[in-house]
């Protein structure tokens, strides 16, 4: 079977696939495929009429599955170990998945053969911009499940805008230093765009019978109670041993650990009262107002004076806009820039 994670960045999408892929029957993919975003480019770009191009595309999809897509287009960037047991699966997936006669096909295909390998009967995939393509997901695999963790876009914004500012501190390589100074950016306007688009999806597709949503506050509050109640969605068995996560703090690495259990754990749910402006506060209150209410999240009392200056984050979005394309024009194809800059302006 498979099973989706969707959940817009630094949402708690790796918390959960850590603590989901403990479990005896899940088997989380290596990678984050994007399989779902980049479908109609595949079914553009490879014939599967013709077998040449067959073979390329499960090819594709294996690299993507195993090191993710922005690696499987340059292996030569691979460690030795992980070539090697990259061309081992690559002649695998040739040999067994032929015979599916369409993409969607092929992915599956591929993904539970991981899965059965493990001896596990649920392959799991974990891309955050599946919180845009709800409806597709389901739709191109009528028995997948999907599971959306949510998250107070005042939250995620404070921890993308962390993310941003400590790119240079040494959490990076000085060879990708580069690279992710060009992918990193925060920007209260687009950023609080993009997760209105998302929770919009959520909205729309939420009554969806294999769809369930949680909210990262109520999993880091309450892990075993959400956890207990994503297994039995499932058709599965909690079991103890999910709780057993290390920490990964995707905004500040120096919170980190890799102490068993300290994953789950709340120390950053509300902290954006602190550490936000009083006018970002209530530009996000104003702009994703209906989307928090929906998701039962407080709106907090802004005086007047706050709210007027939180208008200058609407006056700064072109400017936000321009910063970002110039950056992903740098980092991403042609057809894969233009389709990055729908998700920014909602429309996946």
């Amino acid at each position: 079977m498979l099973l989706f994670i969707a959940g817009y960045m630094h949402s708690g999408t790796t918390l959960l696939l850590k603590a989901l892929g403990k479990h005896s029957q899940i088997h989380s993919l290596p990678a984050e495929t994007r399989f779902i975003e980049l479908l109609e480019q595949y079914r553009q770009q490879y014939n599967l009429q013709e077998e040449n191009q067959k073979k390329a595309f499960v090819k594709r999809v294996q690299s993507s599955i195993l090191v993710g897509t922005n690696l499987a287009k340059n292996q030569q960037l691979l460690p030795e170990h992980v070539r090697l047991r990259f061309e081992q699966a690559e002649k695998h997936a040739v040999e067994t998945d032929l015979r599916a006669e369409t993409h969607s096909q092929i992915f599956q295909l591929l993904a539970e053969h991981h899965a059965a390998e493990a001896d596990k009967a649920i392959a799991l995939e974990k891309t955050p911009s599946n919180i845009f393509f709800l409806k597709k997901i389901s739709h191109t695999w009528p028995d997948a499940k999907i599971i959306v963790i949510t998250r107070d876009i005042r939250q995620v914004l404070l921890s993308k805008k962390i993310r941003t500012e400590t790119v240079g501190s040494g959490r990076y390589k000085e060879g990708q230093l580069a690279y992710k100074k060009l992918e990193k950016d925060y920007s209260f306007f687009l950023d609080g765009y993009s997760w209105k688009t998302g929770v919009r999806e959520l909205m729309a597709n939420a009554s969806h019978p294999n769809l369930i949503s949680i909210t990262y506050e109520s999993l880091v509050a309450a892990p075993e109670a959400q956890l207990t109640t994503i297994c039995h969605f499932l058709g599965l068995t909690y079991e103890n041993h999910m709780l057993d996560v290390g920490n990964r703090n995707a905004a500040d690495p120096s919170k980190a650990g890799n102490k068993a259990g300290s994953g789950i754990q709340s120390d950053a749910i509300s902290n954006w009262q602190q550490k936000l402006s009083k006018a970002q506060i209530a530009f996000l209150q104003r702009f994703c107002q209906q989307e928090l209410q929906y998701l039962n999240y407080p709106i907090i009392q802004i005086s007047f004076s706050h709210r007027i200056a939180g208008l200058w984050y609407y006056i700064l979005a072109p400017f936000d806009l321009a910063r970002r394309a110039w950056k992903r024009s740098r980092l991403l194809s042609r057809a894969n820039f233009w389709r990055r800059m729908k998700n920014y302006l909602g429309r996946p």
